[in-house]
């Protein structure tokens, strides 16, 4: 959005520079370099200067306030992000061709600079989650074992600890603004 407002006012203020420095030039040339022409010139001069100011001055602030806020976003984004996830598949029955699990481990790691309300979190795939609401202090972490109805993985996904069926979704609150974190992606709500 800043760029389309920049692309538009320089070349919107070279017209009217022009236009007004042309006007004037005519006008004197037309009618004379008497005393009331020369004032007449002077005063639509100056009153062109004071609505390029003016329109400068708001150029200015919108400019000022974009910056200012998307400053913020970086901030409340970074903070976010240090509200961690981990899970991992706590311990598992062998077979032959992988792993039966039953029960899994997630820490939730709160790094950020305030504290975090964690509302909503969620195994889609599981029948179990872990208990809420999760109230986090700065530096703090919260560290549960859940328990779901057996699932198969096999013995790849068991050693990378990168379970699919253990795919989940959490949402939360920091600096009174709600974000939804899943292991692949964090986004404002």
């Amino acid at each position: 959005m800043t760029s389309r407002r920049r692309s538009w006012l320089l070349p919107f203020a070279f017209v009217a520079s022009g236009a007004t420095i042309g006007g004037m030039t005519v006008l004197l040339l037309s009618h004379g370099w008497t005393a009331d022409w020369v004032e007449t010139a002077g005063t639509w001069v100056g009153a062109v200067g004071t609505i390029a100011a003016l329109l400068w001055a708001v150029h200015v602030f919108r400019s000022d306030q974009e910056q200012r806020a998307q400053a913020e976003q970086t901030m409340l984004l970074s903070n976010a992000d240090r509200v961690r996830v981990t899970v991992v598949t706590s311990s598992g029955t062998a077979r032959d061709d992988g792993f039966t699990i039953e029960d899994t481990k997630v820490t939730i790691v709160n790094d950020s600079s305030s504290p975090v309300r964690v509302q909503a979190f969620t195994f889609p795939k599981l029948s179990a989650n872990p208990r809420l609401p999760i109230l986090l202090s700065p530096g703090e972490q919260d560290e549960q074992h859940v328990r779901f109805d057996p699932i198969h993985i096999t013995r790849q996904e068991f050693n990378s600890r990168d379970v699919a069926g253990l795919a989940w979704t959490m949402e939360f609150e920091l600096d009174r603004q709600w974000w939804k974190r899943d292991r692949d992606s964090l986004r404002r709500l």
